[in-house]
């Protein structure tokens, strides 16, 4: 997940270096992700009994991420990846009950 959402970052940095705001939303929640995403894999590397909390609290934002990436999904690549990722994340994430 997290080279998605850096690739996301990344791609939406230079969209917006070049003046494109349409994905000035998708950045934002690709910069949220990422910051979640590296705190429960923190977490989980030293078996934490809190990763599982975090990440059921953490769903919001896989959520609006995936909704934010949609938009340009079948234009960029790099927001279809990061939304696929989410997905992925949220799956998991529900399947833990």
């Amino acid at each position: 997940m997290p080279a998605a959402s850096l690739a996301c970052i990344a791609h939406c940095q230079q969209l917006l270096a070049q003046g494109d705001t349409s994905l000035s939303p998708c950045l934002k929640a690709a910069l949220d992700v990422n910051a979640v995403t590296e705190a429960l894999l923190k977490l989980a590397g030293w078996s934490s009994t809190q990763a599982a909390p975090l990440a059921k609290a953490s769903l919001p934002v896989y959520l609006a991420c995936a909704d934010a990436c949609k938009e340009h999904a079948a234009h960029h690549a790099q927001c279809k990846a990061c939304r696929e990722a989410c997905l992925a994340i949220i799956a998991a994430v529900q399947a833990m009950g």
